[in-house]
């Protein structure tokens, strides 16, 4: 049996103020160029990608070389080859081998320093590992707030990203501690870690809606408890009301700019999902009881489409992804 998609959400809120219905509570928060020089036509300026500049003439004294330029240019040839460089490590050298002795001088030293650097760096981020408990928080928050029906988006600047930190730096006996955030290396590992989990959580959950659009469908429970069942791990969660709409949400724009072939979306879904929340809140807003009202609408549609399974057992709300926390040192 084929089912016709749900109505798209900006046809749902244009019933919002003829709906009698009442709406499900929703805890919802707003949440430089040098001056011109006449060249020289005896010199060669062209300098490539890398600074090593070809047939450049300096001040400083020539030096006597033991072959002829084109020689010498033959030999790097030669040479690169025996050692096996390819493409671009070839021509470097063979541009290393016009230089003067002052000019080679200069680029092997910037070639040590930068190398120099970027060890360091690796060293720092291959030793240092996230504390346990650090990442067992990074663990729990990053499902916890994706399944929050209060999350004001997904992607948009970073947002869950900076909000997570801006958390854990509250209790530094977790592992983010002043000397750790003053590290940008050992920070740069936190913000990668955390990104990642985001981005691998929001992509479990495009799978499963995915999958609930597919034959056999799946109810707006069914699909709440499909999604927490991923994070069962770091959270005892369940289904609410409130949580049934923001996932009718998530279905309706899910439906709206899939493929109706594959079922899939494009790479951009989650801008999409933000990208409508701030449309809802820029219509709806700050008034809290219409913005509950538009999300009932979307899940009554959703049961219409997907399964009217009965809604009547559930909480009518979720508790916040920190609700619960009280930043004790012990916790």
């Amino acid at each position: 049996m084929v089912l016709a998609a749900p109505p798209s959400i900006d046809d749902l809120l244009n019933r919002a103020s003829m709906s009698p219905s009442p709406p499900p509570p929703s805890s919802h928060r707003s949440s430089s160029p040098l001056p011109n020089q006449a060249p020289n036509d005896e010199e060669d300026s062209s300098v490539g990608s890398d600074g090593l500049q070809e047939g450049s003439t300096t001040s400083a004294p020539s030096h006597s070389r033991k072959r002829p330029a084109d020689d010498l240019e033959q030999f790097a040839k030669s040479h690169g080859r025996n050692v096996r460089l390819k493409g671009d490590a070839q021509e470097d050298l063979r541009k290393f081998s016009a230089l003067t002795l002052e000019q080679q001088m200069v680029w092997v030293a910037a070639r040590f320093l930068a190398q120099e650097t970027k060890l360091d760096s690796m060293q720092v981020e291959s030793v240092y590992q996230i504390p346990p408990k650090l990442d067992d928080r990074i663990e729990t928050y990053t499902f916890l707030m994706l399944v929050s029906p209060s999350i004001s988006a997904y992607v948009t600047n970073d947002g869950p990203v900076k909000s997570l930190i801006k958390h854990l730096e509250k209790t530094p006996s977790w592992g983010l501690t002043a000397e750790v955030q003053s590290n940008k290396h050992k920070k740069r590992v936190i913000t990668t870690k955390i990104r990642s989990r985001f981005s691998h959580r929001r992509n479990d959950i495009k799978k499963l809606l995915r999958q609930s659009v597919s034959a056999p469908v799946m109810d707006i429970v069914a699909l709440c408890e499909a999604v927490l069942a991923l994070g069962e791990k770091v959270s005892t969660a369940k289904p609410s009301i409130q949580l049934a709409a923001r996932f009718a949400f998530l279905r309706n724009v899910y439906c709206t700019n899939m493929d109706t072939q594959t079922k899939k979306v494009g790479d951009n879904y989650w801008n999409l999902v933000d990208a409508k929340l701030e449309e809802i809140r820029n219509t709806k807003g700050p008034d809290v009881d219409k913005i509950s009202q538009a999300f009932g609408i979307i899940l009554r549609e959703d049961r219409k489409v997907f399964g009217n399974i009965s809604l009547t057992e559930l909480p009518a709300t979720s508790t916040d992804a920190f609700d619960g926390d009280n930043n004790d040192d012990d916790t």
